[in-house]
């Protein structure tokens, strides 16, 4: 008998069809694999209702940071504390950029032994290089550690980030970051995240044998430390 012939149509589809494909909601179905190749042009880093999102293949996600501030409940009391306190947000943001820009070019081997003159950061990265060097396998600092590594997680502006798109079927309420470091400790992966607080990070709240003076400061020092965890928490996904 002779054999019927099956004619399936196909197209090679160009890199417009290929991008408008792009999954952007939640679809188990999905593979990673289309977004490997992913890029973002232009700014990766967006404000969208005065808050920090990331551009992503899933559309605008709220950042990591974005998200705890809004739902942690002490907004408040950090708004109270930059009325105290005038140029103080910025002061410290200014700082955190630049012991982040130091740590990174620590760890990618850019500058072992930097000079520093500002005496307030100078202190910040006293002691610090002592614990970077317990790292190892540097995977990631600040953005990807070698050239052409999870490429697609860099944005046009050359920021790096990673996001995750949610978990409900049908629907996008993901969130991204910008992690500080993954590399391995104890021959373990970890994800670290640099801190530059005036204050004391304690990972239990205060008990009855804590002094009526250090109530306060291991209070929120156990506050933050929490913000943090829950930080840690929504990077792994978990």
């Amino acid at each position: 008998m002779p054999t019927a012939v099956l004619e399936i149509p196909a197209a090679v589809l160009g890199k417009k069809e290929l991008e408008r494909k792009i999954h952007t909601t939640y679809d188990r179905t999905a593979s990673y694999k289309q977004f490997v190749d992913y890029r973002s042009a232009g700014d990766t880093r967006l404000t969208i209702n005065g808050s920090r999102h990331y551009k992503t293949p899933y559309g605008a996600l709220p950042s990591v940071t974005t998200i705890l501030s809004a739902t942690s409940g002490n907004k408040a009391a950090l708004e109270r504390w930059a009325k105290k306190n005038p140029g103080g947000r910025e002061a410290a943001a200014a700082r955190g950029t630049a012991v982040h820009k130091l740590m990174e070019e620590y760890l990618l081997g850019i500058d072992k032994n930097p000079q520093i003159e500002n005496p307030e950061i100078a202190e910040f990265w006293s002691g610090l290089p002592e614990k970077l060097d317990k790292l190892e396998n540097i995977l990631w600092a600040e953005n990807p550690a070698k050239p052409g590594d999870f490429a697609w997680t860099m944005g046009g502006d050359g920021i790096s980030r990673v996001w995750h798109p949610g978990v409900k079927e049908g629907e996008t309420w993901g969130w991204a970051g910008a992690p500080d470091i993954v590399a391995e400790y104890q021959k373990k992966c970890v994800l670290g995240d640099l801190k530059t607080s005036n204050g004391l990070y304690f990972s239990r709240w205060p008990g009855p044998e804590t002094p009526k003076n250090e109530y306060a400061m291991r209070r929120s020092g156990f506050m933050k430390y929490t913000k943090c965890m829950m930080q840690r928490c929504l990077c792994n996904g978990t």
